[in-house]
């Protein structure tokens, strides 16, 4: 890959990364918290609960992609004659 090519990505990337805006939250998001704080609920418990499940939709994916890689890797590596070390 020539050195301007590189370079190109590189700004590429940059730029992307830069001219990202803030993330809002989605409005169903955004009413309910806004309606579910009660007087006796705790604030921090409620944000730690959003944040926990936030960290749980996105190791679904990430799970799955993953799983899908090592089966992927195992059976390909057997077909080409390659022992792959089990366990």
């Amino acid at each position: 890959m020539s050195c301007v090519r590189r370079l190109l990505y590189g700004l590429t990337l940059v730029a992307a990364l830069g001219a990202a805006a803030p993330a809002w939250a989605c409005p169903l998001c955004k009413e309910s918290a806004a309606t579910g704080i009660d007087d006796g609920d705790d604030p921090l418990r409620e944000a730690q609960a959003y944040n926990h499940s936030i960290y749980l939709m996105l190791a679904v994916p990430y799970t799955i992609v993953g799983l899908g890689g090592v089966y992927c890797y195992r059976n390909l590596g057997r077909r080409q004659g390659a022992a792959l070390p089990r366990g």
